[in-house]
């Protein structure tokens, strides 16, 4: 008897694990698949964006995952907020007087052929501020 409240508990345990990957596994699959595809295409579409008005170089592209919800059959809806930083050649400097500019944007990855494909995203007005307040506000949270 206890044996087969062993097993029991033990295909109880694999049903929810495998409930719980089945369900966050697409999405942080879209997720990964919308970074990699954003990360390649910053550098060539940073300066054309609404950047130009931003002294200095990109120095890093990071993105950070809000939400993630399923939006059908295949498709995954995102929130991702994109943070470039910049920094001016004269202030190079480990951390010295970076800028970051902040898009929310709200992105439908579809999983066509065996992968997320970007099918849609809109965007927030890009908000520029210092690196020191956008620490200020992770650490707040």
């Amino acid at each position: 008897m206890k044996k087969l409240l062993w097993l029991l508990a033990f295909v109880v345990m694999a049903t929810a694990v495998k409930d719980i990957v089945g369900y966050f596994g697409p999405m942080a699959a879209a997720f990964r698949a919308y970074r990699d595809e954003a990360e390649t295409l910053e550098l060539a579409r940073a300066k054309a964006k609404s950047f130009g008005d931003i002294e200095g170089y990109i120095v890093d592209a990071s993105y950070h995952l809000d939400t993630a919800e399923p939006a059908g059959d295949n498709e995954v809806r995102l929130t991702v907020v994109e943070a470039i930083q910049f920094q001016r050649m004269s202030e190079m400097k480990p951390f010295g007087n970076r800028r970051v500019a902040q898009t929310r944007q709200y992105v439908l990855m579809r999983h066509v052929d065996g992968r997320w494909v970007l099918s849609h995203i809109e965007e927030d007005a890009t908000e520029v501020v210092e690196l020191s307040q956008v620490v200020e506000q992770l650490d707040d949270k």
